[in-house]
C-alpha cells in the first residue's frame, strides 16, 4: 500500500513547567506554561522504485530515532491505519507486524519513551471492504466497518491530524479537507476559536505564498494576533514551489513570535515557552512555590547528509490586483471618526465605518468572484 509523494509529518512537545492561579466567581483561572516545538523540514524522499520506496521510509525512520526527541518533524511515503481514539490504542506495545503502522509505532515509542505529546499530520489509510478490514491490524478493536460506496481501492484516504499523549495512546485525531491551509477558512479553524474558545492551535502546512495577501509569516502571524490566540505551525521548506514558513506564535499574551521564513533556512528547529489559560471549578491545591528555570527561545539548524551549496530560489505567485476595486482610508487626528464604500460588479460593495488611530496608511479593497493565483482561480 505505498504511495508515491511526500506526507507531512509534525511533532510538537508540550511539557507545563508552572501555574499561577486567579480566582473569580466559582471559576479558577490557571495560567500554565508549556514548551512547544516546531520544524521547518524538508524531508528525504529519493524514490526507489524498485525498493517500492522502503528505502524512503527507513530513511526518515533513522531520522526519526535519532532526533524525534527534541521535536522533529518527519515525512513517510506510506499510508498507515490510525486507531479510533475513544480505543486508547498505544501502537508502541502492538505485537501486529505491519510495514504501513510502522511509522506510528516509532512515534508511539518516543511519545512513550520521553512522556510528551506529539502531534502528527498522516496520509491515512481507512479500509472500508470486506477484505481490506480483515487484513487490518487491531481487528479486536471492531474499528472500522464495510460501506457500501467504497472506493475499488477498498480503502478511503484521509489527511489525518493525529495526537499522541505521554503514553503514546492515539488520543485524537482530526480528518479535514483543509489541513494546510485550516486558518484560511471560516470553518474549522475560525469557528472553533469564536465558538468553542479554543486558545491554542497546532497545524500543519506546506503553505504557499502569493503576495500580496498571503505570505506565510504575515498570514500565520496576523491570524494569532488578530484572535488572540497561540498558534504552532510546522511547514514544508520547498521555496521552489513556493511553499516555505514556520512558527510559534504567542499572540495570547502579546509576546514576539518565535519563527522561520528563510528559503536558505534547510531544516530548522524552533523550541520557546508559550504561555496559555484553563479553567477549572475546582480550587487548585497550594502547591510550593519553585524557581523554574526558563526556556530560552531557539533556532536550531539540523544538519542534513546533502547541504545545499547553492543559493535557494524563492518562487512567489502574485494575484491579479486589477481586478479588485481600492480606495485608500483617509488619515486624520487620533479618535476622527470616518466611513469609506468601495463598490465592484454587480453593485457589490463593502462598507466601513473606522477610528484613525495612528500614522499607518490602509486600503480597502473588494472583489465578487474567484481571484486569480499564478494563472490559476
Amino acid at each position: 500500500m505505498a504511495v508515491k509523494g511526500n506526507l507531512l509529518f509534525i511533532l510538537i512537545i508540550c511539557l507545563v513547567n508552572y501555574v499561577v492561579s486567579i480566582e473569580a466567581v466559582n471559576v479558577v483561572e490557571e495560567t500554565v506554561t508549556y514548551v512547544g516545538a516546531v520544524i521547518e523540514y524538508e524531508p528525504y524522499n529519493i524514490w526507489d522504485d524498485e525498493g517500492k520506496g522502503y528505502g524512503v521510509l527507513q530513511k526518515n525512520i533513522e531520522a526519526v530515532s535519532s532526533a524525534a526527541r527534541i521535536a522533529k518533524l518527519q515525512f513517510f511515503t506510506y499510508t498507515t491505519y490510525v486507531p479510533d481514539p475513544s480505543d486508547l490504542v498505544v501502537p508502541c506495545n502492538t505485537s501486529e507486524a505491519n510495514p504501513n503502522i510502522e511509522g506510528l509505532k516509532l512515534l508511539s515509542c518516543v511519545a512513550k519513551q520521553e512522556s510528551i505529546y506529539l502531534v502528527v499530520n498522516l496520509l491515512e489509510a481507512h479500509p472500508c471492504s470486506e477484505e481490506t478490514i480483515s487484513s487490518a491490524p487491531w481487528s479486536e478493536y471492531k474499528i472500522y466497518d464495510e460501506d457500501v460506496n467504497c472506493p475499488d481501492s477498498g480503502f478511503y484516504f484521509h489527511n489525518t491530524e493525529t495526537v499522541l499523549d505521554r503514553t503514546g495512546a492515539v488520543i485524537a485525531r482530526s480528518v479535514s479537507g483543509n489541513i494546510c491551509f485550516d486558518i484560511g477558512f471560516e470553518d474549522p479553524a475560525y469557528n472553533n476559536v469564536r465558538n468553542r474558545g479554543i486558545k491554542n492551535v497546532i497545524s500543519s502546512t506546506a503553505w504557499v505564498d502569493y503576495l500580496p495577501f498571503n505570505t506565510a509569516d504575515l498570514t500565520q502571524d496576523g491570524w494569532s494576533r488578530g484572535l488572540k490566540v497561540n498558534l504552532l505551525i510546522s511547514g514544508y521548506h520547498l521555496p521552489e514551489e513556493a511553499k516555505m514558513g514556520s512558527g510559534i506564535y504567542r499572540q495570547q499574551f502579546d509576546e514576539p513570535p518565535v519563527y522561520v521564513y528563510d528559503k536558505d533556512s534547510g531544516n530548522v528547529l524552533l523550541v520557546a515557552e508559550v504561555k496559555t489559560t484553563i479553567e477549572t471549578t475546582q480550587r487548585p491545591q497550594t502547591a510550593k512555590h519553585t524557581k523554574v528555570k526558563k526556556i530560552q527561545d531557539k533556532r536550531i539548524h539540523l544538519n542534513t547528509e546533502e547541504e545545499e551549496e547553492e543559493e535557494r530560489v524563492h518562487v512567489v505567485f502574485h494575484e491579479r490586483l486589477q481586478d479588485y476595486t481600492s480606495s485608500s482610508l483617509l488619515s486624520g487626528d487620533e479618535g476622527d471618526i470616518f466611513t469609506v464604500d468601495v463598490c465592484g460588479v454587480d453593485n457589490f460593495c463593502c462598507n466601513l465605518k473606522y477610528q484613525y488611530t495612528g500614522n499607518l496608511t490602509y486600503m480597502l479593497i473588494a472583489l465578487k468572484g474567484q481571484f486569480e493565483v499564478g494563472g490559476r482561480y
